[in-house]
Order: C-alpha cells, then structure tokens, then sequence
C-alpha cells in the first residue's frame, strides 16, 4: 500500500529536543487524528525513539519520517540516526531477544531488568513502544545509518 509524507523532521541529536519533538508530534496528531488515545500512544513512541536515537548517535544527524497510509489505516514513523554497526548490531540482537516474547510479558521483563540496570540502560523504551503503543518494530542498519520503524494501525 502506498504512503504519503506526513512530517519530516532533521535535526542535531541533542537531548533538549526530544520534549520539543514529542510535543510537536503529539500536537500535530492531535488535530489530524480522531483518535486521542491513539495520538498520545504515537507521540510517546516518536519521543522513545528519538530518545534513542541521541542516545547511540555519533553525528550531528538526526531524521524523522511520519506518514500516513493512503488508505488511512496505519501510521509509520522512521527515525534514523548515525551510528557504529556495534551498536546497531546490539539492538539488532535485543529485539530478537524481545520479539520471543508476547508483547506484555517482554514489556514486564524488561521492566524487571530495569530494576536492576544501570541508570540510561534500562533498554525499556522499544519494549513499551511494542507493548503500549502496540507497535510493529523493525530496525535496519546500511551505511552507518540504523533506521527503526514503528508501524501502528489506526
């Protein structure tokens, strides 16, 4: 099915910027969506990716894509940041770790890990963006550029 740009966002990785980012998605969809619910879902799935890509980034180069299916029954947003493969190779690995498990039970034990975790490792955000925002996750890496995309239906 065929898609059509909704929002395209570059900018620096800097922290600051993901309450600004969150705040401007979660604005935007709030007047195009019906759906709240589903809005707020989205805005906060934007803000974990983002979150992620400052996070593992290793350049000045930070992208979001938001579209909308033609057909009005899903959502995609791509955000890609610049990285080492070994990073993208580890959250390559942790997502087939996390995708064994039902969404609920990898969200719980990801909380449970947490617990535990370092502060800023706690590698929670995918597994709630999976369970919370009931998100199809995929994560691609070509030229030192990873990519992840969230699909949510509508």
């Amino acid at each position: 099915m065929k898609s059509r740009p909704f929002i395209e966002l570059r900018f620096g990785p800097k922290w600051k910027y993901i309450s600004t980012v969150r705040t401007f998605i979660q604005n935007f969809l709030a007047i195009t969506l019906e759906n709240q619910i589903k809005a707020d879902k989205i805005s906060m799935a934007v803000s974990e990716l983002v979150e992620n890509a400052v996070k593992y980034s290793n350049q000045e180069d930070t992208f979001i894509r938001l579209e909308q299916k033609l057909d009005g029954t899903a959502i995609e947003v791509a955000v890609y940041n610049h990285t080492e493969e070994s990073q993208a190779n580890k959250l390559k690995e942790f997502m087939v770790e996390l995708e064994k498990f039902p969404a609920l039970e990898g969200y719980m034990e990801m909380m449970r890990r947490s617990a535990n975790a370092p502060e800023g490792k706690s590698q929670l955000g995918l597994a709630r963006i999976r369970y919370e925002a009931e998100a199809q996750l995929n994560i691609a890496y070509e030229n030192n550029v990873m990519k992840v995309r969230a699909a949510f239906k509508l």
